[in-house]
């Protein structure tokens, strides 16, 4: 996995702050929601930087190596991508 898109991961989701919470419950450094936690400590970074990391790695798989598509499975959801993809939108 390329380290310079988990930083600008890291930066985009919680700009570095291991504490970082969202409004919709995502928690840690790569802001990963509770149901994808799998016994990870959200606010360890190691811990929560190899899920995060396992995470993209599995859209990336999924869509490919599309970029475009595996980060927006990873803000939105693969449900909303494929809500998008059934509609024909693929930007």
């Amino acid at each position: 996995m390329d380290s310079a898109l988990i930083a600008a991961i890291i930066r985009q989701e919680s700009n570095f702050n291991p504490r970082a919470g969202s409004h919709a419950n995502a928690r840690g450094l790569m802001q990963i929601m509770p149901f994808n936690l799998q016994g990870t400590d959200p606010y360890d970074p190691k811990q929560n930087i190899l899920r995060g990391t396992e995470i993209i790695a599995g859209h990336l798989r999924h869509y490919k190596g599309n970029l475009n598509l595996a980060l927006a499975a990873y803000n939105a959801g693969s449900g909303a991508v494929a809500k998008d993809l059934a509609r024909g939108v693929t930007g």
